[in-house]
């Protein structure tokens, strides 16, 4: 009983530790890895312009993945009215707005190329 106790309080302190010990760990291996890259660029001599056009259209596609998002999330509740099995509505449901996000992305990447067609 007491061990069982103990157990339950000890997992209550050990998972938020995890989540965010993993969360720290992330974010460091990925900016090494950046800065590692960019290191090894430069070393090589590599002209390379870090602040190019990647910045430029990512208002673009954060914008149209949101939306992409947010119409799949529409479509999923408007499916929860209807006589569909409940895995189903549940598959749904986490599926759309996936699939719409990646639309979404999709269609800024066919946009951007046409912008930056039309900037050359």
């Amino acid at each position: 009983m007491i061990l069982n106790s103990i157990g339950n309080h000890l997992t209550e302190i050990l998972v938020p530790i995890g989540a965010f010990s993993m969360l720290v760990l992330i974010v460091y291996f990925f900016t090494r890895y950046q800065y590692l890259t960019k290191k090894a660029i430069i070393e090589k001599g590599i002209d390379f312009d870090f602040s190019g056009q990647k910045k430029k259209f990512k208002a673009l596609e954060t914008g149209f993945a949101i939306l992409g998002v947010g119409l799949g999330l529409v479509i999923a509740a408007l499916l929860q009215g209807t006589t569909l099995p409940t895995d189903t509505k549940d598959l749904l449901t986490f599926a759309l707005p996936l699939l719409f996000g990646g639309i979404g992305l999709v269609s800024a990447f066919f946009i951007r190329k046409k912008l930056e067609g039309d900037q050359q």
